[in-house]
């Protein structure tokens, strides 16, 4: 079975109540860091899977320390089931490498 992956861009807060008429369990969210992922956890809690949301800024700008603490939030806030932790929309070309191994140790 396929899964489709759906990808929002801008600001969906106001939207997101629609995604429950979508079948429950048969889609994976990813959303680029403009709506709450928090808040989109709470409105289709146990409807889709979500996938991010780990902002491109703080993988180039920021710290290890800073990418591993904002990475920790969501896996405690939203996963660990129906979750999965990625970069919001892409990793930019000038993220700092030590920054997404920081993102992807906070999983291992």
């Amino acid at each position: 079975m396929e899964t489709p992956v759906l990808h929002f861009d801008a600001n969906w807060n106001r939207e997101i109540t629609r995604l429950k008429d979508l079948p429950k369990a048969r889609c994976v969210l990813t959303l680029d860091g403009k709506t709450d992922i928090f808040k989109a956890k709470e409105i289709p809690d146990g409807h889709m899977c979500l996938l991010g949301d780990v902002s491109p800024s703080p993988l180039s700008l920021g710290t290890p320390g800073e990418v591993r603490a904002y990475s920790k939030r969501p896996i405690s806030e939203i996963g660990p089931s129906d979750f999965i932790l990625a970069q919001g929309c892409a990793i930019p070309p000038d993220a700092k490498l030590e920054n997404v191994r920081a993102m992807v140790d906070v999983v291992q």
